[in-house]
């Protein structure tokens, strides 16, 4: 008897615990305004990852910028919070498709996509041939 009930608390446990909200990634769970949270670079397929998030953005004033996908196409990157000098704000238009975002032109893999969480970017030859910079944003 002690055996059925250790097997049903650990059945419950388990299915009570929160799982992660999976969702496909399409243009309506992408709209939505977004923070980079993390970044990290590998100079190739076999260098060790370091963390690039402060070389992504060096001054404190980069840190909270918000990064908006709006439902007509377009995006807006707003100089939120502590405000830069000058104010590093831009927009432009946006589509996607499958896992590829595309941004004025330049297409970014989508490599890891948590619905209401977070969208990651990888994308690579950014400074030369084979490295990878991937960037991650949370939904503000």
């Amino acid at each position: 008897m002690k055996t059925l009930f250790f097997i049903f608390a650990t059945f419950v446990a388990l299915s009570s615990c929160d799982k992660p909200s999976i969702c496909e990634v399409s243009k309506e769970n992408i709209i939505g305004s977004f923070k980079l949270a993390a970044a990290a670079y590998r100079s190739n397929s076999t260098a060790t990852e370091i963390d690039y998030y402060d070389v992504i953005s060096p001054d404190p004033c980069d840190k909270d910028d918000i990064l908006t996908f709006k439902s007509d196409g377009s995006f807006e990157l707003v100089d939120a919070g502590l405000k830069c000098s000058p104010e590093n704000n831009d927009s432009g238009v946006w589509t996607l498709n499958g896992r590829t975002l595309t941004s004025d032109g330049d297409k970014t893999p989508i490599v890891d996509f948590e619905c209401n969480k977070r969208i990651v970017f990888s994308i690579t030859d950014v400074y030369i041939s084979g490295d990878k910079l991937k960037m991650t944003y949370t939904k503000q």
